[in-house]
């Protein structure tokens, strides 16, 4: 087994003048040799005949991102402090192992952070629901001649990659880069990243989820959250791969013939519940979905309600088996967004989902998804 820690084993002491600098950097590189990041990379990588061992390299890069690092030059940061991290690699080998690594080595490095995902991910409840968030996020560049640069849908410059992130630990499972100007509703992309953030889990919440798979071998269930980008096509992919969807609806003329049957004080609309407060927001439930038995947390909203109409909309070419509308409506507000139903009184707002969550549940549940901007930030 190689030893490819990134960070050197030191002592701490308070006290003194000195000042030791990128401290914060050290602590987290410690954590990643604490979980044999470096050593499984360096396997997966191949580090013989090189004198800087790729899998520490790759944990010093993971560094250099996260201490905000933009360039290969950036990993200057490291070298400056040897007394922390050691023999750090120049820049020139930084950019030579990321520019000559031999094909497909970003999916053998992939399901050798899985094997260690499979360790910190231990705790997760047996049975437990595996959410995953996906979402775009444009990327601003200040140069036209950047590879793939593109103008964006909202007259930016730059790239438009699609991310999708685990709820539970708010980590991202895999990303793909696309143009500035890529559809928002490709299918090909959405399905692509969906895969990869599956191969990505502990190989225990894999199973059931390839592509024709039979149900019955699903040990952990997996759903997918997005935006109104996520449509019917994509949801028959789920399907395929036994996985749960939960998806913003899109204003459409059959949604707002539907309300504006529902009178405003129908009983069936149902107050909203508020997201919990005084437990963990990202807490896996046990079992295929949001437990709608769960009492704990369910103080209603005093403005806000939901109703289902599923049996009152016509979804042409979403999965029929198991479908559901939920719509959500609060009084509207100066400078309120976009609704799926004009009125002067409430801002409509729904999702598509097969969860059997009820309506409040699966409402609180969908609104979670919002958490994705803060993984992208």
């Amino acid at each position: 087994m190689v030893k490819a820690n990134s960070s050197l084993v030191l002592g701490v002491e308070v006290g003194g003048g000195g000042q030791v600098g990128h401290v914060g950097l050290w602590l987290l590189g410690r954590f990643a040799d604490r979980l044999r990041v470096g050593e499984v990379l360096s396997e997966a990588f191949g580090s013989s005949g090189v004198v800087h061992d790729r899998g520490r390299l790759l944990v010093h890069l993971m560094l250099v991102l996260a201490g905000g690092g933009e360039a290969c030059t950036d990993i200057g940061v490291l070298r400056s402090q040897r007394r922390l991290f050691g023999d750090v690699a120049s820049a020139p080998t930084l950019y030579r192992t990321l520019t000559q690594a031999d094909e497909g080595v970003v999916e053998v490095l992939g399901a050798a952070m899985a094997r260690v995902r499979e360790r910190v991910w231990a705790d997760f409840p047996v049975g437990g629901t595996v959410v995953l968030d996906i979402d775009s996020s444009v990327h601003e560049l200040h140069s036209e001649n950047k590879q793939g640069a593109a103008p964006t849908y909202d007259r930016r410059y730059g790239f438009n990659p699609l991310y999708c992130f685990a709820d539970w630990t708010g980590e991202p499972l895999s990303a793909r880069l696309r143009r500035g100007d890529a559809a928002p509703s490709k299918v090909s992309d959405l399905v692509e990243v969906l895969d990869a953030a599956i191969a990505a889990l502990p190989e225990r919440m894999r199973v059931g989820h390839l592509p024709g798979d039979d149900p019955e071998l699903v040990a952990y269930p997996v759903r997918v959250r997005a935006d109104s980008a996520a449509g019917p096509a994509f949801a028959i992919e789920c399907r395929r791969r036994n996985v749960g969807f939960s998806f913003v609806a899109k204003r459409s003329d059959g949604i707002a013939e539907a309300l504006s049957h529902i009178a405003l004080d129908d009983p069936r609309w149902e107050p909203a519940l508020p997201q919990p407060k005084t437990t963990p927001p990202n807490t896996p439930k046990a079992g295929n979905e949001a437990n709608s038995n769960q009492t704990e947390g369910r103080e209603p909203e005093p403005r806000a309600h939901v109703i289902e109409l599923s049996d009152h909309v016509k979804a042409y070419k979403w999965p029929k088996e198991g479908l559901r509308l939920i719509i959500r409506r609060e009084p509207k507000h100066p400078g309120a967004r976009s609704s799926l139903f004009d009125s002067e009184r409430y801002r409509y707002w729904g999702h598509w989902t097969d969860t059997t969550a009820d309506a409040p549940e699966s409402d609180r549940d969908m609104r979670a998804h919002a958490r994705v901007e803060t993984h992208i930030a």
